[in-house]
Order: C-alpha cells, then structure tokens, then sequence
C-alpha cells in the first residue's frame, strides 16, 4: 500500500500546485497584499516607519537573525547538495620534454656536472 503523504508534502503539494497556474498566483499575491493592507488599517501590523526608535530596533535584530538563519540554511544545503570535487589527475610529463639535466645542477645558466 502507499504510504499517507505527510503534513509538509501536502503542503509543499499545494503550494507547486497554486504557483504552477500564473493566474493562480496572481489572485493569491492580490489577497495577500490585500490582507497586509487591511491588517495596515486596522492597526494589527506596523510599518517600520511608524515604529518608535524602539520598536524599529527591536524588529530589525529580528530581520537580522531570520536572515542569518536563512544564510545558514542555504550555505548547509549548498554544501550537501553539492557533489565532491573530481580529483585532479597528475600532469603528465611529456617525455621528449624532461629536463636533459637530471643528475646536473643548473647555477647561473652554468651546467656543473654533479661534483
């Protein structure tokens, strides 16, 4: 049998379902910017602009740690959803190219033989 999907499945569900349809959101955007405004109104949520020194400080550290989390969150996923690096294969030397002088060292352009 298969398996009940769980709450955030179904909730991850209608939320593609909703913005797949441009129309869709479109209309859920509007009642959203709708509700924001008449809850703007009504006095249940404040603009920073209308907030006391406070205030504004208050929910700016907040803004402040919800986007370090976010920050977090999406450095972790990058780092495991990333796959591991290749390993760099060797460079490979070109035989008719090695150095002439493998036992001779080299001082000033000068060859010495090994002394």
């Amino acid at each position: 049998s298969i398996m009940p999907l769980t709450n955030a499945e179904k909730q991850r569900r209608y939320r593609e379902k909703r913005d797949s349809d441009p129309n869709r959101r479109a209309e859920f955007l509007a009642r959203c910017k709708s509700k924001y405004q008449s809850d703007i109104g009504v006095g249940k949520r404040k603009r920073i602009i209308e907030m006391t020194p406070r205030e504004q400080r208050k929910q700016r550290k907040e803004w402040r740690k919800i986007k370090s989390k976010q920050r977090k969150r999406k450095k972790s996923n990058h780092t495991i959803l990333t796959p591991p690096s290749s390993p760099q294969p060797a460079p490979r030397t070109n035989p008719s190219r090695t150095s002439q002088y493998t036992q001779e060292e080299k001082i000033d352009g000068k060859v010495l033989q090994g002394q």
